[in-house]
C-alpha cells in the first residue's frame, strides 16, 4: 500500500482494557497517518491485535516515524 493511503489507530474502548490495533487504508491522503478516528479509514484490519495500553507510546513513536517519509501529518 502506498503510504500516503496508510493510517494507523490503537483504540481503546476502556482504560487499563487491551486496545485494539488497526492498520489500513484512509478515505483521504491527507489525512492523519496515525491518530485517525476509525471513521477516517476505507478499509482496516488487525482486529485481532491487541495491544497492552501501556504499550501505545511505543506504537505513537513509530508511526510519528513513517509520516516523514510520506510528508503526512501525524495526530
Amino acid at each position: 500500500m502506498p503510504l500516503r493511503w496508510l493510517g494507523a489507530l490503537v483504540h481503546s474502548k476502556k482504560p487499563n482494557q487491551p486496545s485494539k490495533l488497526l492498520i489500513g487504508s484512509v478515505r483521504d491522503p491527507n489525512a492523519a497517518l496515525y491518530g485517525t478516528d476509525e471513521a477516517a479509514f476505507w478499509y482496516s484490519t488487525s482486529p485481532a491485535l491487541r495491544v497492552p495500553h501501556g504499550d501505545e507510546p511505543l506504537f505513537r513513536a513509530h508511526f510519528t516515524e513513517v509520516p516523514v517519509l510520506a510528508d503526512r501529518r501525524v495526530v
